[in-house]
């Protein structure tokens, strides 16, 4: 049998993932942080405070602070629910 290992660049075998959630304009401060030190992550937003306060990032935010840096953005629904059997009031 012949094996196969799966590799990341350079030929490195392990990595550090990052990965920050909801969303929240402290991310703005990340992005910064992690762009100085040439790192790379995942932003969680909630769907559903996208301009909806003062407290979460705004699509335009969300575009220059993240998408624009080439950070990568995942969605964790619209209430970030622990699983599928909570009810959101």
């Amino acid at each position: 049998m012949q094996y196969c290992f799966m590799r990341y660049p350079n030929g490195k075998s392990k990595a550090v993932t990052l990965s920050y959630d909801d969303g929240t304009k402290n991310d703005i401060k990340l992005s910064d942080i992690i762009s100085k030190h040439n790192m790379k992550c995942t932003f969680n937003i909630c769907s559903s405070a996208l301009d909806n306060s003062d407290k979460y990032l705004t699509v335009e935010e969300i575009e220059r602070f993240i998408l624009d840096k080439g950070y990568e953005v995942a969605v964790h629904g619209a209430h970030h629910r622990a699983n599928g059997l909570q009810r959101v009031t």
